[in-house]
């Protein structure tokens, strides 16, 4: 007598794969948003007025709106698992990018 296995749910790794894209983008919108937690220190440490850090964080809002189109269809195109990871790898060396910034360009 053989002991009888337990059934697997077809959709738990479809599941699985939704709360990692799911932790994926919580964790980019964060980077991208955290910006009014870091204001006031960064224009004391870099002597940046409230203009400048305010215009890079409008200017990349303005960018995220006119690229959302293009992505949406590039999505279609090539699927969502390779856009995650080009998008979190470009998401990665930005703020590693920014991380050493000095100048306000």
């Amino acid at each position: 007598m053989t002991a009888a296995r337990p059934q697997q749910d077809p959709d738990l790794g479809a599941w699985i794969i939704v709360g990692f894209c799911f932790l994926a983008l919580a964790v980019s919108f964060s980077a991208r948003s955290s910006l009014s937690l870091i204001m006031e220190p960064m224009e004391k440490e870099m002597g940046w007025s409230r203009t400048t850090t305010s215009a890079a964080a409008s200017l990349a809002q303005i960018f995220m709106a006119v690229a959302a189109p293009v992505v949406g269809n590039l999505v279609d195109r090539f699927g969502a698992r390779f856009l995650l990871s080009s998008g979190l790898a470009a998401v990665g060396g930005g703020v590693v990018l920014a991380a050493d910034a000095h100048t306000p360009w």
